[in-house]
């Protein structure tokens, strides 16, 4: 765990916004695993593959990450590559167990993208999971001024729109499920 410290210290002092996005991910990673019934265990790594999944930006300049006007293709290149990035850095810190899952979260569940060619179940069950926690919270979470929020409803529209091409359709459903779960708990809680 002093590792995984260690990475998200480098990474908040490199783009604190980063840190915050991976930081959600890794919340929602977590609840999601413990809605689900995981393992102890099951549920840590989730938490962990949260924290970590963007830990490829490290290799990117503050100037691409933070740059307010699109990207051009050569720094939307070097972003797509992040995940891969993130597997290096991983592997190189004695994180294996986990780097696989982050090389593959931003993979489609339909193929399409993927630099192996992995689809479905070929690719990592957390992959899939953090792919879906991850676009969720973008959506719901935009860090940029000149993005706008979309609220959890639209948010959870736009996955299932998603479901069978860029998401695993049944992960699909077991979010809207568990996020159903949170709101109905919210709401209760507030009235």
């Amino acid at each position: 765990m002093q590792k995984v410290a260690s990475l998200l210290s480098l990474l908040g002092k490199h783009d604190p916004s980063t840190l915050s996005h991976c930081q959600s991910v890794a919340m929602q990673m977590f609840e999601w695993a413990a809605c689900m019934d995981f393992s102890e265990r099951e549920m840590q790594k989730s938490l962990t593959c949260g924290m970590v999944h963007d830990i490829g930006k490290l290799c990117l300049s503050s100037t691409i990450l933070n740059k307010a006007e699109p990207l051009s293709e050569h720094e939307e290149t070097m972003v797509k590559f992040h995940p891969l990035y993130g597997e290096a850095i991983l592997n190189a810190m004695g994180l294996a167990e986990i780097s696989r899952v982050i090389r593959y979260h931003r993979d489609r569940y339909d193929g399409c993208g993927s630099p192996d060619g992995l689809k479905e179940a070929e690719l990592p069950f957390l992959s899939r999971m953090l792919a879906v926690c991850d676009a969720f919270d973008e959506m719901t979470n935009r860090r940029q001024e000149t993005s706008r929020n979309l609220n959890t409803q639209q948010a959870l529209q736009a996955i299932k729109r998603c479901a069978g091409t860029r998401f695993d359709p049944w992960l699909c459903q077991q979010f809207n499920s568990y996020m159903e779960r949170i709101e109905a708990t919210r709401d209760e809680y507030l009235s």
